[in-house]
């Protein structure tokens, strides 16, 4: 995986299986990774940091990624 890999919000969605406003409630909770800038009108995140993220998380009976995970 290269350090420069960057997701889109709709690639979180697939991959992660988690709803848009699932994704930023967690920003806000300061439950998931901060998205950064790409340009003036997008956003994505660090595929390290996504990454990073889902290998701390419990895992659940109720929830599990898409089986092309990050």
């Amino acid at each position: 995986m290269s350090d420069q890999l960057v997701y889109r919000l709709a690639d979180l969605v697939r991959v992660l299986n988690l709803s848009k406003t699932t994704i930023y409630e967690l920003i806000q909770r300061r439950d998931f990774p901060s998205p950064v800038k790409l340009t003036a009108r997008s956003v994505g995140w660090r595929a390290r940091e996504v990454t990073a993220w889902l290998e701390s998380r419990p895992h659940s009976k109720e929830w599990h990624p898409a089986q092309d995970s990050v």
